[in-house]
């Protein structure tokens, strides 16, 4: 009998009695890391003036978390194995306490750098392991019950935790909206290590990759790293070029090590199989997408059409909705019409959804972002649910494990990529649309930039003495520029995802071509 068969039995009968509140604790401590990522999204501008930081370490603190659980997500799946997995999800937890309440005292840019740093670890001993707790509680009948429930209510806390995370930053401030998370976590680990029965069955011999592990984040970090600062020093700067040199080394320092690591992390020859590479392409694009898109559209709601932060939650929450809406149906046609015109079909609809917003303006109707959104939304569940499926299909069953997981890594690496990439690129078009904007005036540009760094720290001091000594004309003129700007940026993030869809839905749709469902192709 294998170590997975005899921790999956006795947990599903020695939870008998309290198996739903374990399923509960899971789902609560499941929500830590979208109720820390929807903090600090929501509170970058307070964050950086009582932090006194940078635009570049602020964009950071963004991608650090998505990132850096995607770089460990493999490691926390494996360290769940070797080390039992209610323990390691314990772990988890404490680690997020430790950096919410790290980052609710930071005091500088660093600190809050390294709070996120460990949010996404801890997130990472998180993920994997609540899932495998859940299937272990229950018998194989109810299985597939309790996942589905409790993907549900996952979805349902991602598009109301932030949310209520808006609602106590707006009442309370930054610093109390992190102690939301740390509260969760608290209770999520605790009710899993009562309701947890013991570290289960751990996989005898077999050692987590830890070079694999620090590997990987390093060449994920220096890429990010290297790409925001690109539009602060521009790309042949020394900084950005070693950083990025960095990155691209670790990362082949990774796959080099992968493949010759007794119990490597990731298992380099999956992507040998055609379908698995452009499937996870596919996921990976969808996630890269959405993961640009919500910051843009957040700020662009209250920078540009000045609106309230819980408003422009509210106002976001169709994407999320839509694609809850719309799971049921993606998975009903994948079974009939088969993954690969759905997924093409997916980043369809993504491309048009994007389409829609290349024009965003100060004056562009809600029921225009609406339905973007939905579309946005029903697209990218459409892309996400059947990539899965081929996925898991294509490898053969003993493989299935490390297969899901770079599936789910990918996810997250997307995401955050996207949050750096898109946001590096909405700020080079910003930049370029707002001199532009302001050349009639007949200013220079380092006149230009002289008011408006006098008009950002009288924002942000009160209107003290730099804001005073700019004519209102002028002022009036800097916000107006400000507000065609973000919106052409906005405009030129939605641009690429656009093309990254369609791009994609054309490899999907070739690369994809006479899919079985035992995984067979003609590769």
């Amino acid at each position: 009998m294998s170590a997975e068969a005899t921790d999956t039995r006795p947990a599903a009968t020695t939870q008998k009695g309290h198996r739903w509140w374990l399923f509960a604790a899971c789902v609560l401590v499941s929500l830590t890391n979208e109720l820390s990522t929807a903090v600090t999204n929501l509170s970058l501008g307070p964050m950086r003036r009582d932090l006194d930081a940078s635009s570049a370490v602020m964009q950071m603190a963004v991608t650090l978390g998505k990132l850096m659980l995607g770089a460990f997500m493999l490691a926390g799946g494996v360290a769940g194995d070797v080390y039992g997995r209610r323990r390691v999800l314990v772990l988890g937890a404490l680690g997020m306490v430790g950096a919410s309440l790290l980052a609710a005292a930071a005091q500088t840019g660093g600190m809050l750098l390294v709070a996120r740093a460990f949010d996404g670890l801890a997130s990472a001993a998180i993920g994997p392991m609540a899932l495998t707790l859940i299937a272990g509680a229950f018998s194989q009948a109810e299985q597939a019950r309790a996942i589905g429930l409790f993907l549900g209510l996952s979805g349902l806390g991602a598009a109301l935790g932030p949310l209520g995370a808006g609602l106590v930053v707006q009442a309370q401030g930054w610093r109390t909206g992190f102690l939301m998370p740390a509260a969760v976590a608290a209770l999520g680990g605790f009710g899993v290590f009562l309701f947890a029965s013991g570290d289960g069955a751990k996989t005898e011999g077999r050692r987590l990759d830890g070079i694999g592990a620090l590997t990987c984040a390093t060449g994920l970090l220096g890429l990010v790293f290297g790409i925001i600062q690109i539009n602060y020093v521009g790309l042949l700067h020394w900084r950005v070029l070693q950083s990025l040199a960095v990155g691209i080394g670790a990362l082949l320092a990774f796959v080099w090590w992968e493949r010759r690591a007794r119990d490597p992390l990731l298992d380099v020859t999956l992507f040998r199989n055609r379908i698995v590479s452009v499937a996870v392409t596919a996921g990976l694009s969808a996630a890269l997408v959405i993961g640009g898109a919500l910051l843009p559209l957040l700020y662009f709601l209250q920078t540009v059409q000045k609106v309230s932060p819980i408003s422009a939650i509210v106002r976001l929450m169709p994407l999320m909705v839509a694609a809850a809406a719309f799971a049921p149906v993606a998975g009903e046609l994948t079974a009939k019409i088969g993954p690969r015109k759905v997924i093409a079909a997916g980043l369809a609809l993504m491309a048009a959804g994007s389409s829609l917003l290349i024009l965003l303006g100060p004056e562009t109707p809600y029921w225009q972002m609406l339905l973007a959104l939905v579309l946005l939304g029903a697209g990218d569940i459409a892309v996400i649910t059947p990539v899965a499926d081929v996925i898991l299909s294509a490898v053969p069953k003993e493989r299935t494990g490390s297969a899901a997981a770079v599936n789910g890594a990918a996810m997250q690496i997307g995401g955050a990529l996207g949050t750096a990439v898109l946001s590096s690129l909405l700020m080079a078009v910003a930049r370029v649309a707002y001199y532009q904007r302001l050349e009639p005036s007949g200013l220079s540009r380092q006149e230009i930039a002289a008011a408006t760094e006098a008009l950002r720290r009288s924002i942000q001091k009160g209107a003290e003495s730099g804001g005073q000594a700019i004519p209102e004309p002028v002022r009036i003129q800097l916000a107006d520029a400000y507000r065609y700007a973000f919106s052409a940026g906005a405009g030129g993030v939605f641009s690429c995802s656009a093309l990254v869809c369609l791009l994609c839905a054309v490899l999907v749709w070739f690369g994809l071509k006479k899919i079985s469902r035992e995984g067979s192709s003609s590769l």
